[in-house]
């Protein structure tokens, strides 16, 4: 949701670290940009709780082809969307939850980084909103040969839930099991001396031993 120009979002790619984004894998820009419309063809709007601002909601489409994006299986990632504004103040963009009673969180809550708030290392969201959620996204991975049978939403409508889209989804329900050894920390796929100094590192720097 967001009051400027929605084509200026950026889409990055994170190694997962334990429960937190850690190494950058790539970084995507000009997203296929499709305005939400509900009933009646009326634009979905969200209200800011910072101005009070109705604000335009989009669903924002990255999409990429056979080689462009390899992330190898057995682990899990972080999305991170983020709109570069033109340092006018009035300027607003949110990336919107997924409304509803059920369970907010799917995976792991969301993290953040924030200038204003002075927030520079990855941190729960629930810092600065009420309660851990996670974000409203969608990831739909397919066969190279079998796109031509691919069905999309029609331009308009919602391709995954968002605030306003009372159609039951059946979103993912994260990993059946841990993806990596509970002794592999910096989960690289083996359990060796690099763990122990990752831990011992940890533990000097004051970070979470139970990492």
């Amino acid at each position: 949701a967001t009051n400027c120009t929605p084509t200026r979002t950026k889409l990055e790619v994170y190694r997962n670290e334990c429960t937190t984004p850690e190494e950058r894998l790539g970084i995507y820009g000009t997203p296929e940009v499709i305005p939400q419309l509900g009933p009646n063809n009326v634009p979905v709007t969200y209200t800011s709780q910072v101005t009070g601002r109705l604000l335009p909601v989009y669903c924002l489409r990255w999409k990429f082809s056979t080689g462009t994006l390899v992330l190898p299986g057995g682990q899990n990632y972080w999305l991170s969307a983020y709109l570069e504004g033109t340092g006018i103040v009035t300027e607003e963009a949110y990336v919107l939850y997924k409304a509803g009673a059920e369970c907010s969180i799917k995976l792991t809550q969301a993290q953040f980084l924030s200038t204003p708030f002075e927030v520079g290392e990855w941190s729960p969201i629930d810092l600065i909103e009420p309660g851990p959620r996670d974000l409203a996204f969608r990831i739909l991975a397919v066969v190279e040969s079998d796109l031509t049978n691919v069905t999309t939403s029609q331009p308009g409508q919602p391709s995954g839930p968002m605030i306003g889209d009372s159609a039951p989804q059946q979103m993912p329900q994260g990993d059946s099991e841990p993806a990596v050894s509970i002794g592999d920390v910096n989960a690289d796929g083996r359990v060796d001396q690099a763990d122990v100094v990752r831990v011992l590192r940890e533990l000097t720097r004051g970070g979470d031993s139970s990492r």
